[in-house]
């Protein structure tokens, strides 16, 4: 079968089936391989795609772009997509054209006399209609007749949580659960108070309120990407080599290419911020690049976003039980993706823009927020979720005092 890769014709490729001897069998399986590629135009291609190894590496940006197993109910959507011996690697593809809210590139069957029937404004995600039933499956909400083939963006979404994006006069919007992995299940309370933080410094980060979903507390933010500018991870702006380097040598290098931009504020600003919330998740795949979708160029960076894993959720109820400053001395002593400490975060990137809304936060900023009615009435029902913001209020005045010292 032939197919075009498009952003909104990029280039050209079959998949062809392949008899192969299984792995530690006689039998024999049939594989699909991507043969017979031609790019229309390079300047154009996805910053993963290296055309020094085309084949290996467009099989793995089809493979990666797709919804993780692992992530939360994703089973119930693979399983109404994919072929009927098993998962096969352009299931996801024929099912939803490989569409994203991350980008513009779909991945289209070749048509005949090309004239295709499939256009980006038919299709596109931005300015069509979300399936409903899929978009419930993503949040656990399954039913018994799911499509094989969809507009929706959860086929491509990635992430461990429950998650869903829906549509709304005209916006779109990312609702995200808790996971089980922490007993507190406060991912969604710690989006809603890092954005809070985050506006009281004065960052660039993605506003996220919080909303009664299923008898759930969620977190829902607005998209941040258009048809005119799309978030590239970090992850896709370093080679291979560089994405293996730890600590400070990764930091060097991330800062190069912000630098390049003119952008190296925007750094520093999300390693002060997540050393004072001590955001244990900051990964390559959750802060990168705006990016004209057009032309591939770097516009500034994206904003903050997807901050679930602060203290806010990872602290134990027994450990609401410590003193503030113990509790301090303790988060602070933990170490981040970058392997520093948070108070090395703290020590090493705290700047004098970022005084006005540290004082503010130490003097109790946060205590004046308020949750709309239906969130507040289910937190009163839940006592520890009561103990564990007022607790977390504490931890940050205390950490915004420390951070105090070291404005440069």
């Amino acid at each position: 079968m032939k197919y075009i890769l498009k952003n909104k014709d990029v280039l050209e490729f079959e998949v062809v089936g392949h008899l192969a001897q299984a792995a530690g069998s006689d039998a024999m399986m049939k594989r699909e391989k991507i043969e017979n590629i031609k790019i229309i135009n390079p300047t154009l291609l996805p910053k993963s795609i290296k055309i020094s190894d085309i084949e290996k590496s467009l099989e793995s940006y089809i493979r990666h772009r797709k919804i993780p197993k692992n992530r939360a109910c994703a089973s119930a959507i693979i399983k109404a997509y994919q072929s009927e011996n098993g998962e096969k690697l352009m299931d996801y593809i024929n099912a939803s054209f490989g569409l994203s809210l991350n980008d513009t590139y779909w991945i289209n069957k070749a048509s005949k006399n090309n004239n295709p029937k499939n256009t980006w404004q038919k299709i596109n995600l931005y300015e069509n209609n979300f399936n409903k039933s899929i978009k419930l499956a993503a949040f656990g909400i399954i039913s018994n007749d799911l499509p094989h083939t969809a507009k929706s963006p959860e086929y491509t979404t990635n992430g461990m949580l429950k998650k869903y994006w829906h549509k709304e006069k005209n916006n779109i919007y990312l609702l995200k659960s808790h996971s089980h992995m922490y007993e507190s299940g406060a991912e969604p309370l710690s989006e809603y108070f890092a954005a809070q933080i985050a506006s009281i410094i004065g960052l660039s980060y993605v506003k996220y309120d919080l909303v009664k979903f299923y008898d759930e507390i969620a977190s829902r933010c607005p998209i941040f990407t258009s048809q005119d500018e799309g978030f590239l991870p970090m992850s896709y702006c370093l080679d291979s080599d560089d994405r293996r380097k730890k600590g400070n040598e990764l930091s060097e290098k991330i800062l190069q290419i912000c630098g390049k931009s003119h952008l190296k504020e925007h750094f520093e600003d999300m390693m002060m911020f997540d050393g004072l919330i001590c955001n244990i998740d900051r990964h390559l795949g959750n802060f990168g690049m705006m990016i004209d979708n057009d032309t591939q160029e770097f516009i500034r960076p994206a904003p903050l976003f997807d901050n679930g894993l602060s203290m806010m959720t990872w602290l134990y109820d027994s450990d609401l039980k410590e003193s503030v400053e113990n509790l301090n001395n303790f988060v602070g002593g933990v170490k981040g993706y970058f392997d520093l400490t948070f108070d090395t975060h703290l020590r090493f990137y705290t700047r004098k823009r970022h005084a006005k809304g540290l004082e503010e936060l130490k003097n109790g900023a946060l205590k004046s927020l308020d949750f709309p009615k239906s969130i507040k009435s289910h937190a009163y029902k839940n006592k520890k979720y009561l103990e564990r913001i007022e607790c977390f209020i504490k931890i940050i005045s205390k950490r915004a005092e420390y951070a105090l010292d070291f404005v440069k």
